[in-house]
């Protein structure tokens, strides 16, 4: 039998993470004498221990880690913590992955030799419901006219979000493919135009105050800054009307992107 502290010699720990992995129910000592308070290990605890550290360096939670050992090491429970563990390992390198491909768009565009001037961000839409309505009108004023019908048939109050996706535009030649939505947490009740449910979508977004006269410029910007960021858009533009109290709309463009 070895001592706490030549056991934590042996295996490379402290004594302290022995005592708290006894603590937590992970790891107990052998034998513990009562009247000292002496803990005693096993050399065979030392494969134990080994097998323990190996699922923290991959990052199992020592809870997860518990019930394994507490199962008695069964198979199943095994393979279960090691799966979970590498979805979960999987879905913050795509994290981390997203976040260094925005960085790269950051840098890349404050190096060029027109810098972007406007803060654009990746973001998951929600999921939402929609009452939509689809046309292909002549003018942009028309779009304009069809979304305010769309408002007036729902009798949406003001700060009701709505939007425009805008499928394919040839102001040129008077056709503008255009689809109006009226955004709802949930479904309304009652609605003379169709309800759907879309649901999380990534995109490229940025919320615009200024002038409507930028909005060109803004798209190109941000089909360059994707383009940095590894991204492609993958999706027709959508506009997002949010209640700008006193003022004019807060308009969010939104490009959908998907990895390039």
């Amino acid at each position: 039998m070895l001592r706490i502290g030549a056991f934590a010699e042996m295996t490379g720990v402290t004594t302290r993470l022995l005592r708290h992995y006894e603590v937590m129910n992970v790891f107990t000592p052998a034998e513990t004498d009562r009247r000292n308070g002496y803990r005693y290990y096993t050399r065979e605890q030392v494969a134990e221990l080994q097998q323990i550290l190996a699922y923290r360096a991959a990052g199992i939670s020592l809870a997860v880690v518990s019930g394994v050992v507490n199962s008695g090491g069964s198979r199943d429970a095994i393979h279960t913590a090691l799966t979970r563990q590498r979805a979960a390992l999987l879905e913050e390198r795509e994290r981390l992955d997203r976040q260094l491909m925005v960085l790269d768009a950051e840098l890349a565009s404050r190096s060029a030799p027109a810098p972007n001037q406007w803060p654009f961000r990746l973001k998951q839409t929600g999921p939402v419901w929609v009452a939509s309505m689809r046309r292909v009108v002549e003018s942009y004023s028309d779009a304009d006219a069809l979304l305010k019908q769309a408002r007036a048939d729902l009798s949406v109050r003001d700060a009701t979000p709505s939007a425009t996706i805008w499928h394919r535009c040839r102001p040129a030649e008077r056709s503008i493919d255009c689809e109006v939505q009226v955004l709802f947490a949930r479904p309304p009740a009652r609605s003379s135009i169709p309800i759907r449910h879309l649901t999380r979508q990534l995109v490229v977004s940025f919320a615009h105050i200024g002038s409507e006269a930028e909005l060109p410029a803004i798209y190109k910007e941000m089909a360059r800054w994707s383009s940095a960021a590894q991204y492609r858009h993958c999706g027709p533009l959508r506009e997002v009307y949010w209640d700008g109290g006193d003022g004019p709309p807060i308009i969010e463009i939104q490009f959908p992107v998907c990895p390039a």
